[in-house]
């Protein structure tokens, strides 16, 4: 249950701030995700993002200043997908949220028109 409060309360919060919004008449906010991941305060958390397409892009929307390291990064190890990585700094615990935006659907011409949210809520505990 307070899983599901902290979640509505960001959503309400992200609302208001309005970052799931499109730039754009032709750009649509196709969907967003949420993670929840728990992490000790010396560890570090990545997360896959995926392939992306030469004009598709990600980008840190909402970023937190208790990270140590928030950083999107290609891992060539097989196939060239992008990562996000987070380190928290040294003696943090608690709660962090980084809110990544996904750009997806250029045909080489035009912009980017499908976009996609990922909110990860990381729980760092001592």
């Amino acid at each position: 249950m307070r899983n599901l409060y902290v979640v509505l309360v960001l959503m309400i919060w992200l609302s208001g701030c309005n970052i799931f919004e499109a730039d754009s008449a032709e750009s649509v906010v196709r969907d967003f995700d949420v993670v929840n991941a728990e992490i000790e305060s010396a560890g570090e958390y990545i997360y896959n993002v995926g392939p992306l397409g030469d004009e598709e892009q990600v980008s840190i929307k909402e970023d937190r200043p208790n990270a140590s390291v928030s950083e999107l990064f290609y891992d060539f190890d097989g196939t060239a997908v992008v990562k996000y990585r987070y380190r928290p700094e040294t003696g943090f615990s608690g709660k962090d949220t980084i809110v990544l935006e996904v750009r997806r659907g250029s045909d080489g011409e035009t912009k980017n028109t499908d976009i996609y949210y990922m909110v990860i809520n990381l729980n760092i505990r001592e």
